[in-house]
């Protein structure tokens, strides 16, 4: 009974583990988290300050959003791993592409 029980199993794991990976993608798919991950696709070695993202980066595409709006797409991106954040001595946090 148990080894025919094992394959369905295994297959409603994949089937989870499947949808746990779209749900994070969909995070990333529109709106300020997509344009900086976009943007780091194009300059995969960039790194700057939230103000310098929404300035530089997000500028460069036309996109406008505000600082609040920068700091959560931020704050979003760090905690999945897509990006990484560092303070520099003087307080400044510095953003760029998570670990691969």
């Amino acid at each position: 009974m148990q080894r025919a029980l094992r394959p369905t199993i295994d297959g409603l794991a994949s089937g989870l583990q499947n949808k746990r990976m779209k749900h994070q993608a969909a995070h990333v798919r529109d709106g300020v988290p997509r344009l900086i991950v976009d943007y780091l696709k194009a300059h995969p070695r960039a790194a700057d300050s939230a103000e310098g993202i929404r300035h530089w980066w997000l500028g460069d595409s036309g996109a406008t959003a505000s600082a609040e709006e920068i700091e959560r797409a931020l704050a979003q991106l760090v905690g999945e791993g897509l990006m990484r954040r560092v303070s520099l001595a003087d307080g400044t946090q510095l953003y760029s592409r998570g670990v691969d």
